[in-house]
């Protein structure tokens, strides 16, 4: 009970914050540094089973039309209602840089797949997302009904996350066992760390897997594996048009990378390992879990982790960095731990003004942060996905980069 009183004192001190400051601007993305704009469309994919929604960014001729809204009424009553807060204190909804259902440029572009984190939503890295698309890329961020923060598939059809799901269950539990958890996934991090050999490692990444953390998300991994996997199965309906979309025609399916945050990195990695057809990774903060011991093997595509330094879990600090090594063996792979960065500077919060202050982000400097990770990206996938070269000398301020 303590711990869940501590953890409710501390969204309260976030709000007040957040109101004290309601008259600052949030910090601004970088600019979309490419010759195109970034337009936006979503469409579903299905079989017998079940059905998926996929929200899509890509390279755009024309940024006049209605703008998509990064934070909408729906997201933001999702929000107040995981967190039990009324829903006036969620600010108001806004605007994002991408234009809806606007004309995609000529061409054929690579793909990109994006998973978000656990109980968030597909718009959560929305500014990373319109950087590739003005950069020549499609991102295709899978939205899971049931287990995202929420999916809008109509006015009347709104999907919240289940609360009797594993992975509500599972943050509930988290919450309120932070506490006890802490020292066990602290001691089972560093011996994944310590691996002599990969043998060694993948067991110890099954171990991992089996914290009281992360098992009672097996069952998510499963399912939102399920919606990825139907999602690369479509991928051809979806270039010659028997699914139509605005993609139809302009997707490079011969260069196609996935990357993630947090249990989303974790989704990359799997997929790299189960689909021949990924050829480029990257995970954001997150050790590549051993979810499906079958097909648990060393990448060989490049691949790169990315990590905070002041990852911190009921008061404990849990250092990932450079966890994911055995894994790499591909040239061209590589980790990077971003300085005095925390979980959550990975995403779009990291430019949400009051959480400067508090412990959902770290130190490092907002703007530097977001400039440094879409810099980052942009390069490692034109590198892998393009075949151009910046990567191989790119060095960022407060960056450490191991290449290998």
């Amino acid at each position: 009970m303590q711990q869940h009183r501590s953890i409710t004192l501390l969204i309260l001190a976030i709000f007040i914050i957040t109101l004290i400051s309601a008259c600052s601007d949030n910090i601004q993305a970088p600019s979309l540094s490419g010759p195109w704009q970034a337009g936006t469309t979503v469409f579903e994919v299905s079989d017998q089973a079940h059905w998926t929604q996929i929200r899509a960014w890509y390279p755009s001729t024309d940024n006049n039309g209605a703008k998509l809204l990064s934070s909408d009424e729906y997201s933001l009553t999702a929000l107040a209602n995981s967190i039990s807060m009324p829903r006036f204190l969620m600010g108001d909804e806004e605007y994002s840089r991408s234009a809806i259902n606007s004309p995609i440029a000529e061409g054929r572009f690579p793909v990109i797949i994006f998973n978000h984190g656990l109980m968030s939503y597909e718009r959560q890295n929305t500014t990373q997302f319109e950087q590739l698309a003005s950069h020549g890329y499609v991102v295709l961020s899978v939205a899971n009904p049931g287990y995202s923060m929420v999916v809008v598939r109509d006015e009347k059809n709104v999907f919240y996350v289940d609360e009797t799901s594993a992975a509500y269950q599972a943050l509930q539990r988290q919450k309120d066992g932070a506490k006890q958890l802490a020292p066990q996934l602290k001691k089972d991090i560093e011996l994944a760390k310590q691996a002599e050999n990969f043998e060694i490692y993948q067991q110890r990444m099954r171990v991992l897997a089996n914290n009281p953390v992360f098992s009672p998300m097996e069952p998510v991994f499963k399912a939102v594996y399920d919606n990825n996997a139907l999602l690369l199965k479509s991928l051809t309906d979806l270039q010659n048009g028997s699914l139509p979309t605005l993609l139809s025609g302009h997707m490079d399916l011969n260069n196609i990378g996935a990357y993630g945050h947090s249990f989303g990195a974790i989704m990359s990695g799997i997929l790299a390992m189960k689909h021949n057809n990924i050829k480029a990774i990257i995970g954001m903060d997150a050790p590549q879990l051993n979810i499906f011991p079958d097909d648990y093997q060393r990448l060989n595509i490049p691949a790169c982790y990315l990590y905070a330094d002041t990852l911190k879990f009921a008061g404990e600090i849990i250092d990932t960095a450079y966890v994911n090594k055995p894994l790499l063996q591909t040239p061209g792979s590589c980790e990077a731990v971003f300085e005095q960065s925390a979980h959550y500077n990975f995403t779009d919060l990291n430019l949400v003004t009051p959480l400067r202050y508090s412990p959902m982000l770290g130190k490092v400097d907002n703007k530097l942060m977001a400039h440094n990770l879409e810099t980052f990206i942009l390069n490692f996938f034109d590198q892998h996905l393009k075949k151009q070269t910046k990567f191989d000398s790119l060095q960022l301020p407060k960056v450490k980069i191991v290449k290998y």
